[in-house]
């Protein structure tokens, strides 16, 4: 059982089936949006409730302003909870999150991640349980309005420069890209720091890119490189050799005629008389 989904992309809750209605707002509704432009109107609003574990024990969830949809999973908009003075960590603890929702007044609620998902637990409350849990109010009876969190960065230019230029992983003799930037030896820092431009990628150390003890080989002609002279005499032995072969004037193989032995095949042809 997954629960309760815990939706950073939802800017409203919903209430579904684990969750318990408490009361209706009259003449208040709202349309709710989903995948493909799809629309549910008229959901009406209200404040729903539901039994959860903490560190503590049970304790009832209240969440005031729900579209009570009634149905489905019940999915709770991060920024709703947090607006309500509470801590939403759905980063998993494989990457350093607590994996948690601590409530203003302390209660910790875990979090499953599934499928790269937030979910945390509850079911609808019974009678008693509404008169004997401790209830925590989770969202606020206020009209709940999303955009007075907007914060929208992309266009503050101011953004950018306050943000610090740390240095590149690449290390100092490469680019963004991972490029070389030095073509020269004298230019080649030597520190031991130097880290490879990719994970997959051992970058040279100076001394093994440049060898200031390396010999100068004087050029030579082409000849002496591939050591033609050499195997001139060799080469003249094969064509005499073989050059009647190559020049195609003489015969490959020989032909001879082969006298077959028919009695011999004989058994395995039932026998079969020789006429």
């Amino acid at each position: 059982q997954k629960g309760d989904l815990v939706d950073r992309g939802a800017n409203g809750g919903v209430k579904g089936k684990g969750l318990r209605t408490m009361s209706v707002i009259p003449n208040l509704w709202v349309d709710l949006s989903g995948l493909d432009n799809h629309t549910l109107s008229k959901t009406k609003i209200g404040t729903c409730g539901g039994v959860v574990q903490t560190q503590r024990g049970p304790a009832l969830l209240v969440f005031h302003r729900y579209a009570l949809l009634d149905r489905g999973r019940t999915i709770h908009s991060s920024v709703q909870l947090e607006a309500g003075g509470n801590i939403v960590d759905d980063r998993s603890i494989e990457f350093g999150g607590q994996q948690n929702v601590v409530t203003h007044d302390g209660y910790r609620i875990p979090l499953d991640i599934v499928d790269g998902l937030a979910y945390f637990r509850t079911r609808p409350y019974t009678d008693d349980e509404l008169a004997t849990l401790p209830q925590i109010v989770m969202t606020s009876n206020t009209p709940w309005r999303p955009s007075r969190y907007n914060s929208v960065i992309s266009d503050d230019p101011t953004w950018f420069e306050r943000q610090p230029d740390e240095p590149l992983p690449y290390g100092e003799n490469f680019n963004a890209v991972g490029e070389f930037l030095h073509r020269g030896a004298n230019n080649i820092s030597t520190s031991s720091n130097t880290r490879p431009p990719f994970p997959f990628f051992e970058a040279p150390s100076p001394s093994e890119l440049f060898s200031h003890d390396e010999e100068i080989v004087p050029p030579r002609s082409i000849n002496e490189h591939f050591g033609f002279p050499a195997m001139i005499p060799g080469l003249l032995r094969d064509v005499e050799k073989y050059g009647e072969l190559l020049m195609g004037s003489a015969a490959v193989h020989e032909t001879r005629e082969h006298v077959q032995n028919y009695d011999a095949w004989r058994p395995f042809f039932l026998n079969a008389p020789r006429e």
